[in-house]
């Protein structure tokens, strides 16, 4: 122990004269050991500090058995005081009578610089957590906030001691005992963790945060660190962009309709004009009189289901162009897969080009927003269509095809005989603003 611990340690006998000394005190104060054992541990200490030890500490130190935190000064070969604080015990006989004493001293200089170097750093980080644009919450396992910063303070509408006598509960909204266990059993293991919720201010109003999680020691004790930021602006930007999303997707779709004006002429004029040829013969036979009521009741009967048929038309039309934020609604893909390829049929059909649907038999219902699954349908199969007309011979079709669904996907395969995607375009293809078309706008697959 004396020679290898790195401590100032002595033990003295019952009349003071040093009978050990740690490798440590003699090159601390730069003596041989020689030069040492046997001596008066009072040789080594400055004149104030002999005579209290002499009047007071030694005494007291036999009577008691035991020393702690007694000031002493010692001297160095050099003549340098050392400042140290000495703690000590006394072995004494059966008899009661004391025998030796061992003690170890604290050099004061020493602690005085790791206080100091402590107090810097607190001062640090008390600098760096109060210049933080981010709230910055100190917690115990039981949720009481044990520090916090000013922008903390400012989020939730407290002064430092209202906030610092409350409990996470009471700031964050809707956390339970046992998610607040959780979280400090993950935080324990050093897993880091991030989530995002809602603080309530002193007013009792609410705004949502981001709010990160660490575990941090403080002392013998572990502490949450965490850092929370308002993310109301952020929320809101996010809305508005998904608004002018939307908004772009709806202007889209009625430009598509407007280029389809033609389909839809073409498609609400057969049911029309079918619709307008059972009524005016019945009429016809109404007219000549004897006509047979069987006969009036079937051309009805048909004129009614071209009417539902336009209605479906309409229908198809009003879902395609209506703005739509239904992304959790069941979507068949079957029903919409037709339902896109009888928008563009009249399209494909004037450009003699033949579209060929293989799904599987079975019915496949994903869960997504049926108009913007339409949609992109609807874009790839104008994009083959254009790709196809833009070559003046060969091949004219378009085949729509997926495997039976496994597991929880659906694979669609849109395949055309044009001249495929350009390779400048290629890995852009689901940009913003990038088309191959000299008169497109680049939002198709955006």
């Amino acid at each position: 122990l004396y020679h290898r611990a790195p401590a100032l340690l002595h033990s003295v006998d019952d009349q003071g004269r040093i009978i050990n000394a740690s490798d440590f005190w003699l090159e601390r104060l730069g003596y041989k050991r020689e030069e040492v054992i046997g001596h008066s541990y009072l040789d080594f200490l400055t004149e104030d500090s002999r005579e209290y030890s002499r009047t007071v500490s030694f005494p007291a130190f036999l009577v008691a058995g035991s020393i702690k935190d007694v000031p002493l000064q010692l001297l160095t070969r050099s003549g340098e005081i050392v400042e140290t604080t000495a703690a000590g015990v006394l072995e004494t006989s059966a008899e009661g009578e004391p025998l030796r004493s061992t003690s170890i001293l604290t050099e004061v200089t020493d602690l005085q610089r790791a206080q100091s170097a402590l107090q810097q750093s607190e001062a640090k980080f008390r600098t760096v957590i109060e210049r933080a644009g981010d709230a910055f919450l100190l917690h115990d396992e039981q949720g009481k906030f044990t520090e916090v910063n000013e922008a903390a303070c400012r989020a939730l509408g407290y002064d430092r001691a209202e906030l610092l006598a409350l409990n996470v509960s009471e700031v964050e909204v809707g956390i339970s005992p046992d998610t607040l266990a959780s979280y400090w059993d993950r935080l324990v293991l050093g897993e880091p963790i991030t989530l995002t919720g809602s603080h309530r201010r002193k007013d009792g109003s609410e705004f949502p945060v981001e709010v990160r999680l660490g575990a941090m020691p403080v002392w013998d004790e572990v502490h949450v660190l965490a850092l929370a930021r308002d993310i109301s602006d952020r929320l809101a930007l996010e809305e508005e962009r998904r608004q002018q999303e939307a908004d772009l997707a709806h202007l889209l779709r009625n430009q598509t309709m407007s280029e389809m004006a033609g389909w839809l002429a073409h498609e609400i004029n057969q049911p029309l004009a079918a619709i307008a040829a059972y009524v005016r013969g019945s009429m016809m036979r109404l007219k000549r009189g004897g006509a047979n009521g069987d006969d009036i009741l079937d051309a009805l009967d048909k004129a009614h289901e071209q009417s539902l048929l336009a209605g479906e038309i309409v229908r198809r039309l009003r879902g395609y162009v209506t703005s739509s934020n239904d992304r959790g609604a069941d979507t068949d893909i079957r029903r919409a897969v037709d339902e896109a390829v009888s928008m563009v049929a009249h399209l494909a059909s004037s450009k003699n080009i033949q579209i060929a649907i293989d799904l599987p038999p079975e019915t496949c219902v994903v869960r997504g927003d049926p108009v913007q699954f339409q949609q992109v349908i609807m874009n790839l199969l104008r994009n083959s269509i254009d790709a196809i007309d833009s070559q003046e011979d060969g091949p004219r079709h378009i085949r729509i095809s997926a495997p039976s669904p496994s597991e929880d996907k659906i694979f669609i395969t849109i395949e055309d005989s044009g001249s495929g995607i350009i390779d400048s375009v290629r890995d852009a293809l689901f940009d913003r603003f990038v088309s191959s078309k000299p008169d497109g706008m680049g939002m198709g697959l955006a």
